[in-house]
């Protein structure tokens, strides 16, 4: 399953929910607003969805968020965070669309991501980009792989890649000027995040 929690909805958050549940989270200092609110949403979804204190986290040698018995992954960009749940294995990335960044594809894709890039290079980089980084959080090694080293042009044509010592599947689905993927070691449909709000998300918590 995939979660979002917007950052306008995590405005809504009472503080008490958030002192009991992601204090650390809450104490943190941003230098901006919406930088604050994203860490507030991810802190909430996990919260709210999952049940888990963030004392129950703990993290792996790149940073992975781990809780024990449970595969998730989390990630955050623009105006939305985002949770993905699984029986197996999972990672998932979600970046806002901004074409100023499509420049840097050159030193991140393999040359045959580079001939798909071609056509609609503003939309299709952040397929590829989320993908690649899905992959590398459901491994948990996070950007320590370089990401031009795998192709996840198969993917996106409903197959799988062997990276890592492991068969991974993915999806990539786009909503509200977001690019969000999907990554796992099973064959997994498209599918749209399950947009939660406030009052969801403090009601099962």
């Amino acid at each position: 399953m995939l979660y979002a929690l917007s950052i306008e909805q995590a405005r809504r958050l009472p503080d008490a929910f958030c002192r009991a549940w992601f204090p650390k989270r809450l104490a943190r200092v941003y230098a901006r607003e919406d930088d604050a609110l994203r860490s507030l949403a991810a802190g909430a979804l996990v919260a709210g969805v999952l049940g888990v204190h963030e004392e129950e986290i703990t993290y792996g040698a790149h940073g992975k968020p781990l809780i024990a018995g449970r595969h998730f992954s989390l990630s955050h960009s623009g105006e939305y965070a985002l949770l993905a749940v699984g029986d197996t294995p999972i990672g998932t990335d979600i970046e806002k669309i901004e074409p100023r960044r499509v420049r840097t594809s050159e030193r991140l894709f393999q040359p045959e991501e580079l001939w798909w890039l071609r056509e609609r290079p503003e939309e299709r980089f952040f397929f590829l980009w989320t993908l690649k980084e899905s992959v590398l959080k459901m491994l948990g090694c996070g950007l320590s792989v370089p990401l031009p080293r795998f192709s996840v042009l198969p993917l996106l044509e409903g197959g799988s890649i062997v990276y890592g010592g492991g068969t991974c599947f993915g999806t990539v689905t786009v909503f509200d000027g977001h690019c969000a993927a999907v990554c796992t070691t099973r064959p997994v449909a498209p599918l749209l995040p399950q947009r939660m709000r406030a009052e969801e998300i403090t009601n099962h918590g």
